[in-house]
């Protein structure tokens, strides 16, 4: 069997309605997963994030009130552009 002719036999293939359904089902999981994975990934990283500066803050006090400072110049500066 040619190349052509495989190729014309597979496109005039459809799709059963059974098929059709579990295709769709399986793309809404997948999206659903994804996005599921992102909120708990990113709400993992922040709490990772925060349990970390937590740590800094205790050795060292002054940290904070510098962090403070410089994020709000930062922030300022953002704002202005």
């Amino acid at each position: 069997m040619s190349e052509e002719a495989k190729v014309t036999e597979v496109e005039e293939k459809k799709l059963s309605a059974k098929e059709k359904g579990l295709l769709i089902v399986g793309g809404v999981i997948t999206i659903a997963t994804i996005g599921v994975s992102y909120k708990l990934g990113s709400k993992v990283t922040a709490y990772k994030i925060e349990l970390g500066l937590e740590n800094c803050f205790k050795h060292d006090p002054t940290l904070e009130s510098h962090m403070k400072k410089v994020l709000g110049e930062v922030t300022s500066e953002m704002k202005k552009k």
